[in-house]
């Protein structure tokens, strides 16, 4: 049997002009291992809401064995519940280009929590997996995901 590996991943989320952009950030990191903060480029670009206030986006884009960690980090963070959800809601998640998207509640983040939000307020995350990018074989990356956080346990 063959890996399944990450090809990239990228992490965003909006910091509005009432929330405080350097906790935004810091929950923005907090999905990804500590051994990377330290060296992770945040992309931050602002635009105007419509009220003509501040709206910061902020973007993480990683590749290859960074991408990798960082993915197998944040599903072994998930509870349970959260990553039986995640494959139970796996068709709902996939594109047809078989890349993975999901959805972490900023406000569990800012906590150092990392949970499957459905609301507004969320860091959303895209997964690009290596070809062919099948539902099967991202199913198959969920797996070895749980595998390699239950090795770490």
């Amino acid at each position: 049997m063959t890996v399944v590996k990450t090809k990239r991943i990228e992490l965003s989320t909006s910091a509005h002009a009432t929330e405080d952009l350097s906790k935004v950030k810091q929950a923005l990191l907090s999905l990804i291992p500590a051994e990377y903060r330290g060296s992770i480029e945040i992309e931050e670009t602002v635009y105007e809401g419509h009220y003509g206030n501040p709206i910061t986006r902020l973007v993480v884009r990683l590749k290859g064995k960074k991408a990798d960690r960082v993915f197998k980090y944040i599903v072994s963070s998930l509870s349970d519940t959260d990553r039986n959800i995640l494959k139970a809601t796996l068709k709902n998640r996939v594109d047809e280009r078989g890349h993975l998207y999901m959805r972490i509640s900023k406000q569990d983040a800012s906590q150092g929590k990392i949970t499957l939000y459905e609301g507004d307020d969320v860091i959303r995350i895209v997964v690009t997996i290596d070809y062919p990018a099948t539902r099967e074989r991202i199913e198959r990356l969920l797996e070895e995901a749980q595998r390699s956080d239950e090795k770490t346990s």
